[in-house]
């Protein structure tokens, strides 16, 4: 015989369909017989039970099961008609005639049965509290450590939420709790440290034959440590999230081995901050505290301070090699860098392609100098300074062509205000010191050339003995022959001059004056240029050579005179 769904028993008795003995047998075997299976479903007042039968009251099972001393007796060998009598109290109440129902695990009292489609159904719900290693459990499920280590308990809480509490034993007292409700959101809520997650090691026995194959030399070893990833703490009630970091240093600690440490808000600091810690051999400790104090933010660390340009975040994250380039950099001993990682000065900004700005304080005297970091290899590194000392203001530089100075264009306009290449240039003062003021290059042939006019009130030469060497005397009669040669003229300056706009004026054409004394004349390329005060020398030597002249004259007016009264007398 065979108890059959209720489906395979409609496709039996179906019209038409002949049922054959043995069909009925199935029919017959898979109903409910209360008297057979002496189960009567829910308790009725007044009706008439035996020892045996089985009701439900209340949400529970029952079995009518006369009592002896307080104990249930054995059915085993009851007669079905033995101590039958008319129920007419609720089983709770009449515990002399009903016993709660306890299913053993091998009585048959619950069944799997499957479905067509080859799913598990449970044909009905237990409901009674269940102990797995104690007889007496405290909630809908205990399990329980037979050792006293701990236990487990599934029971609603006192508001009807769903509840998981852990319980950590020492000799049968309770050491700590852990329990989870879930409502409208989850709770975790413990009496110990904190709440700490590891990760363990795959079993080797249970890696796939294909992963065994594809790395055979690999082997995990038998007792590996498992890894700490997540703790948190409540300690002096402060909470603390530890991320492989067993006791938190802060309010969140991230620890990774040999890599780096990353605390949130760390204890030993008033002020909240960030505080990480370079954890590799070659980072020797270093650490960089940011943080925000009551009226500052600050930035704290042991080593170099530097700020980065990276590389785009996809890269970043992608854990491909990306370059970084250092835009500021500040040493442990204050000095800063721009553009470069190693600042020479208190503060240096470095360009490669062009240049240096170095504002330097260690030396005696304060500096401020610019360098010129030139890319073609062909013109040597420039710089140019400048400072107080004690006693003056000083400008330095070893630029070949000296120190020149310009009127610049107007500011605002093609950016001219960091454009050292635009403007007219006013002035120059050359290595060796010579000074050029409106020419268009520096000077070469002259210590002082200006190129328009010049005033002074006085202007000495230092013509003695300790400074020039005496070659000979002008030629009186050659410098009267040559002074007919000077054509003296009025002129009046071109327009590209410096002196344009001074009228008509008195001289010499530089080049009659060359043909006459080229002493007086200076060639500097294809322009010549008139030494008028080194022609007082000139004029000098012309009026004591007619000086001479007026007193031989004189002395030929006298004696012709004396001869003239001494002939008359005679």
């Amino acid at each position: 015989m065979a108890i059959k769904t209720r489906e395979t028993l409609y496709s039996i008795f179906t019209q038409g369909a002949i049922p054959s003995q043995s069909d009925y047998k199935d029919l017959i075997d898979s109903t409910l017989n209360r008297r057979d299976d002496r189960f009567f479903g829910l308790w009725r007042k007044g009706t008439r039970y035996c020892p045996g039968d089985v009701v439900i009251y209340d949400k529970s099972l029952y079995v009518l099961n006369r009592q002896e001393d307080g104990d249930c007796l054995s059915l085993s060998n009851a007669s079905p008609d033995d101590g039958c009598y008319c129920s007419t109290t609720p089983p709770p109440e009449d515990e002399n005639n009903w016993c709660l129902l306890q299913l053993a695990i091998n009585d048959d009292d619950f069944e799997i049965v499957y479905n067509d489609d080859g799913s598990v159904t449970i044909i009905f719900q237990l409901n009674a509290r269940v102990g797995i290693g104690t007889d007496q459990p405290e909630g809908r499920l205990e399990v329980s450590d037979h050792l006293q280590h701990g236990r487990l308990l599934l029971e609603p809480d006192d508001n009807g939420r769903p509840a998981i509490t852990l319980v950590r034993l020492e000799e049968g007292v309770e050491k700590g709790r852990v329990k989870h409700h879930l409502g409208s959101r989850a709770e975790w809520s413990t009496d110990g440290l904190g709440y700490a997650f590891w990760r363990v090691q795959a079993d080797a026995s249970q890696t796939s034959v294909e992963q065994q194959q594809l790395a055979p030399k690999k082997q995990l070893p038998k007792e590996t440590p498992p890894v700490l990833l997540f703790i948190t703490s409540d300690e002096r009630a402060r909470p603390r999230i530890g991320i492989g970091a067993e006791t938190p240093k802060g309010a969140l600690d991230i620890h990774e081995a040999g890599r780096g440490q990353l605390v949130v808000h760390p204890g030993a600091i008033p002020e909240p901050g960030i505080l990480l810690v370079n954890l590799q051999t070659a980072g020797a400790g270093c650490y960089s505290l940011s943080g925000l104090a009551e009226d500052h933010a600050f930035i704290t660390t042991d080593a170099d301070l530097r700020f980065k340009r990276g590389a785009e975040l996809s890269t970043r994250l992608s854990g491909k090699p990306a370059t970084d380039k250092t835009l500021m950099t500040i040493q442990k001993d204050g000095k800063i860098g721009i553009g470069t990682e190693k600042p020479k000065s208190s503060l240096e900004v470095t360009d490669d392609n062009s240049g240096a700005f170095r504002l330097h304080l260690a030396k005696d005297n304060p500096a401020l100098s610019i360098l010129n970091l030139r890319p073609v290899k062909a013109h040597p590194n420039t710089y140019m300074a400048m400072g107080p000392d004690d006693e003056h203001a000083i400008f330095i530089t070893d630029s070949p062509s000296g120190f020149v100075f310009k009127k610049g264009n107007r500011c605002g306009q093609f950016d001219n205000e960091v454009n050292v290449n635009q403007g007219d240039k006013v002035a120059y003062i050359t290595p060796l010191g010579k000074v050029g003021v409106r020419t268009t290059t520096p000077p070469k042939n002259y210590d002082l050339d200006v190129n328009g006019l010049s005033r002074s009130l006085t202007l000495h030469l230092q013509t003695d003995g300790a400074n020039i060497d005496r070659t000979g005397s002008l030629d009186g009669e050659k410098v009267l022959e040559k002074l007919e040669k000077l054509i003296p003229i009025k002129f009046k300056w071109k327009g590209h001059t410096n002196a344009a706009n001074e009228g008509e004026q008195l001289g010499f054409n530089a080049q009659n004056v060359f043909e006459c004394f080229p002493e007086l004349v200076k060639k500097t390329d294809n322009s010549k240029a008139v030494a008028y005060a080194n022609m007082t020398a000139v004029l000098v030597q012309a009026v004591k050579e007619q000086q001479e002249m007026i007193k031989k004259l004189e002395q030929r007016i006298c004696d012709l005179e004396n001869n003239a009264a001494g002939t008359q007398s005679a």
